[in-house]
């Protein structure tokens, strides 16, 4: 697949290459070094899966071979976690809980988020794990925020201490 990068998408991409406070998920940087090469990587790989999220937005999950570890993703079950573990920020206008950790899971899965209006597909974002619906906002239609909803209630982001 071929994805092109705006320079604002990249900024927001980047926060998953080195692991800053405002994103869970991080790449692993001895496979992914930064998001050119992530981009070098995908182009003419097919992903595994692929999502319809509305608005020609389409999120494409690529699983690589089992023990690769490509990532370390920040999701977990809200069940999982203590209250006392948790913290609040606001993401898209919605207060979002997290939770902190010691460390984050390894992850064989990679997702990317893209505009397919136009060719190439236009990367909105990209980030180790499988796929996840994005936190609820304004601008989703009925059906999109509702399952984004209900994703996130079940759901928390873990971020690293």
């Amino acid at each position: 697949m071929r994805y092109i990068l705006t320079e604002d998408s990249r900024v927001h991409v980047l926060r998953h290459f080195v692991g800053s406070a405002a994103s869970g998920s991080y790449f692993e940087t001895s496979i992914f070094p930064d998001p050119d090469t992530l981009l070098a990587v995908l182009e003419g790989i097919e992903p595994d899966k692929k999502h319809q999220q509305g608005q020609g937005l389409e999120a494409h999950v690529y699983c690589y071979p089992e023990g690769t570890v490509c990532g370390y993703v920040g999701l977990g079950k809200r069940m999982d976690y203590d209250k006392s573990e948790c913290d609040v920020e606001l993401r898209n206008g919605f207060v979002t809980p997290f939770a902190w950790v010691d460390s984050l899971l390894p992850t064989h899965f990679l997702t990317i988020i893209c505009d397919t209006h136009v060719l190439p597909y236009l990367m909105i974002t990209a980030f180790p794990g499988d796929y996840a619906p994005a936190f609820p906002h304004q601008g989703m239609d009925e059906v999109e925020f509702a399952v984004a909803e209900d994703f996130w209630q079940e759901h928390i982001l873990l971020k690293v201490r």
